[in-house]
């Protein structure tokens, strides 16, 4: 029988099923979250069908955007994160224009230049992104 650093019996056969099994589970899991944002760039200006325009900007997981219509229409804040195909976030319109909300906001990334809304809270008009 082998020992180890501490003096305790190696076993080795236990020991390589174990390793290997952390390997890939620590793989899939990292290729997982690193290849749903890292596939993507959001980053630029985006026209939505409430007639907002919307500066993007993506780091890392992080989406974060400055949208409006104009002063005497909407203008609004957003930071959500990335998980899969979807952006989860929080906005809130800030005292630029004419409205006051705010809310829970949920994005489907439909390719690097398509969003679309899945859910909101708040009121929130947007449902369909492009980038312009």
């Amino acid at each position: 029988m082998e020992y180890g650093k501490f003096g305790r019996p190696i076993r080795a056969g236990i020991i390589i099923v174990v390793s290997a099994i952390l390997v890939v589970t620590m793989t899939v899991s990292s290729l997982g979250t690193k290849q749903a944002y890292a596939q993507v760039n959001l980053t630029g200006v985006w026209t939505a069908d409430d007639g907002g325009t919307y500066y993007i900007r993506q780091i890392g997981s992080t989406v974060w955007w400055f949208g409006t219509n104009g002063q005497d229409g909407f203008a609004n804040v957003y930071k959500g994160t990335i998980r899969g195909d979807n952006v989860r976030g929080l906005w809130a319109d800030v005292p630029y224009a004419v409205t006051s909300s705010g809310g829970q906001l949920v994005l489907r990334i439909i390719d690097n230049d398509t969003l679309e809304k899945v859910s909101q809270t708040g009121g929130f008009s947007g449902s369909l992104w492009q980038r312009a």
